[in-house]
């Protein structure tokens, strides 16, 4: 959607610049980045076909027009290199990018294998009847195919810049790169462990003594007899090759090589024998499971971020696109020869971008790399929050959640016994309040038979209910004191104190109590 969406974009705003009549370059739509990619693209493939062809086929003395043409391919490559240098202005600002690395290296093997060829192919046409400068001319002839044989794989890595701008292929191109930093740091670890046992197995080796020579070519056959029995032990030992041979076993039996050593395993001794089961269980078990290990992790990593990742790389690509010519090489050499002599002698500009400070159809390469700067700083956050989210930080989560979880619990476990307590002492009140109700109905105007069956009702004796009434017009209060009982046990007794306030001249004394 985001690659739609900048297509949309780029048509918008040419079409704009076209009405206006403000147009990027003289090339009009050519001059569109994507444009550029799609045609350089093509042409990239269609030099592939021919260096391929070169090299499928076995060389003649003379130079063949697929040679010649590939050569001359080359040679509007390098100077439309070349322009791009000058349009740089610095050759280290120029190979600080990878790209035109892999490109330098392309262009200077193919143009060395042309040089040797094409001296070659002189020194051949020269060598007629001079058997020595036609052998001369053989080795220049071959190589000129080495140096080109190693210029196709230069080629072939350059094919990834073109799929780099699709977004899977440029995840796994961006893992790649990763894994690359990772495989350099294990190799270090790598090296310094086996040039320690490299040069254990070489001392330990040393010592041996070998088998018959007829049954073992890899012996000498030295049979030379000596007195002296010091130079007797040193010619037994003369059955290696080279010192090198066991120095390079441990480095080799990671692919599980073993120089030799497989068909005598058993007649070595101990020291040697346990010291190559060591190498090989660090080197195969260790080393290559660590390793493996470390990719998985910068896959995973790379994953992660993989939209942010592949569109970094994308902006990074696209920008040197707004500033190459909008005609490919090798058909703009000519044009761009011409312009570059401009430049050197008479300081011409080389690109009308920089002649009138035109803005581009889409965004300049200040705007690019602004926004270069923001994805990569968003890239980094994302790195710093997956490496939030290790193991260690997820223990630490867990942790802290079934202590949130125990602290809730508790906190459960206190209301829950708060509310035990509340009911209890509602129920309490509530027993309290009907005994209340009790006495408040001893008060109210009735019989004495009424008062008594209530009494008895609610639980009183009947003694409890008998009063001396006292003069005519006289009144009492009854307040009564509840004795306290254990919730949920059968009602308690209860004692009520009556004080019996005495309204007239007669009767009880004022203040008095009875039971």
């Amino acid at each position: 959607a985001s690659r739609a969406g900048l297509s949309v974009v780029q048509v918008h705003l040419l079409s704009q610049q076209r009405r206006s009549g403000d147009v990027v370059s003289s090339g009009g739509f050519w001059a569109i980045p994507r444009v550029k990619f799609m045609m350089r693209g093509a042409l990239e493939l269609s030099f592939l076909a021919l260096y391929a062809y070169v090299l499928l086929f076995k060389p003649y003395a003379r130079i063949t027009l697929a040679e010649l043409v590939l050569f001359l391919w080359s040679i509007g490559l390098a100077v439309d290199e070349f322009y791009q240098y000058l349009l740089t202005g610095s050759i280290i600002t120029h190979l600080s990018d990878t790209w035109n690395q892999v490109d330098f290296a392309k262009l200077t093997l193919i143009l060395s294998a042309a040089v040797l060829r094409a001296s070659a192919a002189i020194i051949h046409f020269a060598a007629i009847g001079h058997a020595p400068l036609y052998a001369t001319a053989l080795d220049l002839c071959r190589h000129a195919r080495v140096a080109l044989s190693f210029g196709a794989l230069a080629c072939i890595v350059r094919l990834f810049a073109m799929f780099s701008l699709q977004q899977h292929m440029g995840v796994l191109f961006l893992s790649c790169c990763f894994m690359w930093t990772d495989i350099k740091r294990f190799l270090a670890l790598l090296f310094v462990n086996m040039v320690g046992f490299g040069l254990c197995v070489a001392g330990i080796a040393s010592t041996l003594t070998p088998p018959s020579a007829p049954d073992n070519p890899r012996f000498s056959t030295n049979t030379t007899t000596s007195s002296d029995p010091a130079d007797a032990l040193m010619d037994s030992a003369e059955y290696i090759y080279s010192p090198w041979e066991p120095f390079l076993v441990p480095f080799w039996s990671i692919f599980g090589v073993m120089s030799g050593y497989d068909d005598r395993m058993l007649d070595l001794p101990l020291p040697l024998s346990a010291l190559l089961w060591v190498c090989f269980l660090l080197s195969q078990v260790v080393l290559l499971n660590l390793l493996v290990a470390i990719m998985n992790d910068t896959w995973q990593r790379v994953k992660d971020s993989a939209d942010e990742e592949w569109k970094f790389l994308l902006v990074q690509d696209m920008e040197e696109f707004f500033h190459l010519h909008h005609v490919p090489p090798p058909f703009n050499t000519l044009h761009l020869l011409r312009k570059i002599y401009a430049h050197v002698i008479a300081d011409a500009p080389l690109s009308e971008n920089e002649a009138h400070h035109v803005r581009g159809p889409l965004l300049t390469p200040s705007d690019l790399k602004k926004k270069s700067k923001v994805a990569q700083a968003t890239m980094l956050r994302k790195h710093v929050e997956a490496e939030a989210l290790t193991t260690y930080a997820k223990l630490e989560g867990i942790t802290k959640s079934q202590l949130e979880n125990l602290e809730r619990l508790d906190k459960l476990s206190a209301a829950s016994a708060y509310a035990n307590r509340t009911l209890n002492q509602m129920h309490v009140l509530v027993q309290q309040q009907s005994r209340l109700d009790c006495i408040d109905e001893l008060h109210r105007p009735s019989t004495s038979g009424r008062k008594d069956s209530l009494l008895s009702s609610r639980g009183f004796p009947k003694h409890h209910a008998q009063a001396h009434h006292g003069q005519a017009g006289s009144s009492f209060e009854a307040r009564p004191n509840i004795c306290r009982g254990s919730l949920g046990s059968s009602p308690p007794a209860m004692h009520a104190q009556v004080q019996v306030r005495a309204t007239g001249t007669g009767g009880l004394r004022r203040g008095s109590t009875f039971d």
